[in-house]
């Protein structure tokens, strides 16, 4: 509607996303060694990459995120799983033991001060200026 052309970077979203997702899909078939459809649902892999994304600090109210937190929060859960499984520590306790670290990385992205930008759309004010030169 504004004349900025998507209909490449549209494309191309696409099959950028396609083609991860099938490295994903052979990665998972060599770790488990057997195709099911179900094993993302049950495997509990959607609520750890939402969770890895989440501690890596990208907020899901909307916001700004980036590769390099998501990453980290891959990380950490990959070093807490790998210290629980050398203390062979029972499966249900590392899901209790998950909770509290997304409810304090939730808590600690609460608490960060939002930016003071003008809506999308909007110009900024005599206040708002001010406000950004003050800082």
């Amino acid at each position: 509607m504004s004349g900025v052309r998507t209909r490449v970077p549209v494309i191309a979203a696409h099959i950028l996303c396609s083609v991860l997702s099938a490295i994903a899909g052979l990665l998972l078939l060599a770790r488990l060694g057997v195709g099911q459809p179900t094993v993302g649902s049950r495997g509990n892999y959607d609520l750890m990459s939402i969770a890895a994304v989440v501690l890596g600090g990208t907020l899901l109210a909307g916001g700004k995120g980036n590769i390099t937190g998501t990453l980290a929060g891959v990380a950490i859960f990959a070093v807490l799983d790998n210290v629980m499984g050398v203390m062979q520590t029972n499966p249900f306790l590392k899901d209790v033991v998950r909770g509290p670290v997304i409810v304090v990385a939730v808590a600690v992205y609460a608490r960060r001060d939002p930016d003071w930008r003008p809506a999308r759309f909007e110009r900024p004010s005599a206040l708002g200026s001010a406000l950004e030169e003050a800082r």
